[in-house]
């Protein structure tokens, strides 16, 4: 490609500071381009190799920002930084780097210096990334839950009753605390809606990327003398989901939260040779609050090839006492096995009672490109689901959607707030990934007309 050269005067940024920040690691670093190229170096690559084995969290967010030296005209240059980002991205896809990415890109118009010597203009021709990039995305703080609170004793059995539906069971016991006789704060958040999700960042895509559809989600914290406190090992909370139903497959996934949004995942972690529970069943039966509650556990597992089910009966006659503990191990068919309105959780913080979207069929990438100066918040409701899916990346103003069932239809929502906390949105209904790309053009709106919009979504 032939380069085409200006003679006019170019306006020069000189930022000393950032000519510091590039080099250091821990927030930011620079690979560099031979002149007039974005091809990868050895050296680029090495370095990019040392980056990726440092990225532990699936949550952290990175942002890829290409520049170039003064040489050749604007339009040149911005086409060549755009490229070297996109060089930069995709090698990290290529190696099974799946965090999302923003993708920016400045040409000639940030350097790092006044380009007045070939040595000056090699620290230009570079791509920064910025390790765990919290993008300005809008957030509804006044608007989000106010955890509702439950002080327990650690004494007794609890049942916990949410506002919105959602119970808790809780065995005497359950939490790691310096006090062993001290009460102990719960406090718990509920998320239902389509409008509950946006406004919390919540998804109900797994880390993987998978679509999960969602029977609700909520949030469990708990405080002894002031400190934040875990379950103990072997404990677990009971919980049921105001929406789930027996046998409708929904299980628990963990939520991992990153710079704006939350995923979830099953969080196994299994080593060869170890049982793999396949089901887990709670029947709660009460006689009345001071009397009699036995709880009988189902579990189904798999264990060096064979299949076994082990039934564990809980039984407590006064709440002052704890639970009487037997169990039976037994070998039954799948078919044999009881459905339940209970799941179980043995980590505090954000749980969701979810099952996969196991539609069949093509998928398809899609492209959500944003007329707006703003960087919005982008999210795909899928229709009649209960399922929400946020951007895997995005480029300059584009959001890129990955593997969408072409199946399936949806309402594509975007929403960004301005410095002086004006709304913009804009909401699209009952689109398909075959269209391949929408434009989206943002346009000022009520925060409370955005809400009752967003309260209607994803039904058919």
């Amino acid at each position: 490609m032939k380069k085409s050269f200006t003679n006019s005067r170019k306006k020069l940024l000189f930022t000393f500071g950032l000519l510091l920040s590039q080099v250091s690691w821990g927030q930011k670093t620079s690979v560099y381009f031979d002149k007039d190229s974005y091809e990868l170096t050895q050296s680029t690559m090495h370095c990019l190799d040392s980056l990726i084995k440092t990225i532990q969290d699936p949550m952290e967010e990175l942002m890829l920002v290409g520049h170039t030296d003064s040489d050749a005209d604007q339009a040149y240059n911005e086409a060549l930084s755009e490229n070297r980002s996109r060089a930069v991205m995709d090698y990290l896809a290529a190696n099974k780097v799946t965090n999302r990415i923003y993708m920016d890109f400045e040409g000639e118009s940030k350097p790092l210096n006044s380009n007045k010597n070939e040595a000056q203009k090699t620290l230009n021709r570079r791509v920064e990334i910025v390790r765990n990039f919290h993008p300005d995305h809008p957030t509804f703080e006044s608007s989000k839950k106010t955890p509702q609170v439950f002080y327990i004793s650690q004494n007794t059995d609890t049942v916990l009753m949410g506002k919105e539906g959602t119970e808790l069971w809780l065995k005497a016991g359950s939490f790691k605390t310096t006090d062993a006789n001290g009460t102990v704060r719960l406090e718990l958040t509920e998320f239902y809606d389509t409008k509950d999700f946006i406004i919390h960042g919540l998804s109900t895509s797994t880390l993987e990327g998978d679509i999960l559809i969602s029977g609700g989600m909520i949030h469990v914290e708990a405080f002894n003398s002031g400190d934040k406190v875990e379950l103990k090992d072997g404990s677990e909370i009971q919980i049921k989901f105001r929406d789930k139903k027996e046998d409708d497959g929904m299980q628990t996934f963990y939520g991992a939260q990153g710079g704006s949004e939350v995923k979830w995942s099953e969080n196994p972690e299994l080593l060869p040779n170890t049982p793999v529970t396949l089901f887990h069943d709670k029947m709660f039966k009460i006689r009345n609050a001071a009397d009699t509650m036995q709880i009988v556990t189902t579990k189904r597992e798999i264990f060096q090839g064979s299949e076994r089910q082990i039934v564990i009966r809980e039984k407590r006659g006064d709440p002052k006492y704890p639970f009487h503990v037997t169990s039976d191990t037994v070998f039954v068919p799948e078919k044999d096995v009881v459905g339940s309105l209970f799941l179980s959780s043995s980590k505090m913080g954000f749980i969701n009672c979810d099952k996969f979207d196991k539609t069949r069929g093509p998928r398809q990438d899609m492209i959500v490109s944003v007329d707006s100066k703003l960087k919005p918040q982008v999210y795909l409701v899928f229709k009649g689901m209960n399922s929400i899916m946020s951007y895997s990346s995005m480029e300059k103003n584009k959001c890129i959607f990955q593997k969408i069932p072409v199946k399936h239809v949806f309402d594509v929502v975007a929403i960004a707030i301005d410095s002086k906390a004006q709304v913009y949105a804009q909401i699209l209904t009952n689109q398909s990934s075959l269209n391949g790309t929408l434009q989206i053009q943002l346009s000022p709106m009520d925060q409370s007309e955005l809400f009752a919009k967003l309260e209607k979504l994803g039904v058919n």
